[in-house]
């Protein structure tokens, strides 16, 4: 499981990097919600939870939040989407847009109670219609394009597993 480490740090590397040069005014994808989301609801267990933390701590230190709430959050997140069932995704992809915009709306709003909680007043309606509703639309957006290729290296990692038990 090595390379999912490469992965959330390439990803991270990304988001840090070439993604705040691509979305301008505010509204940028998150690569690593929306690569935490897919992956937590295809592999259950504890594996999405560690990248999630990892994750959150590398991106935290760049982050105008509090140290340590953006691994918590993407945590609770990961732990939500594992939640459910790989069975109802497999046969639902809709399921998955609908759980990946639901939980990457979940996250917006953490992060805005967290600034407010903080002293920051976002609650505007400009705010949220142009920067949360958008951030939230391009997470599931680009959850679409990824989830069939996480999926299908999913099913191909179970393939390689079962040929290698006795």
């Amino acid at each position: 499981m090595w390379w999912l480490l490469v992965i959330t740090f390439l990803l991270s590397s990304l988001q840090l990097t070439l993604v705040p040069f691509v979305f301008v005014s505010g509204t940028m994808i998150d690569l690593v919600l929306v690569f935490v989301m897919s992956w937590a609801m295809l592999k259950k267990g504890s594996s999405a939870l560690w990248l999630a933390f990892l994750a959150g701590l590398v991106l935290n230190q760049y982050s105008a939040l509090h140290m340590g709430f953006l691994p918590l959050f993407y945590v609770v997140i990961a732990y939500l989407a594992t939640l459910v069932s790989s069975d109802m995704i497999d046969n639902n992809w809709l399921l998955a847009v609908v759980l990946g915009f639901t939980l990457s709306g979940l996250f917006e709003l953490l992060v805005l109670l967290s600034f407010w909680f903080g002293g920051h007043n976002l609650f505007t309606l400009d705010y949220l219609s142009q920067i949360v509703l958008v951030r939230v639309l391009l997470n599931t957006t680009f959850m679409l394009l990824l989830f069939p290729v996480l999926r299908a290296l999913n099913s191909n990692l179970n393939q390689r597993h079962k040929a290698l038990l006795p």
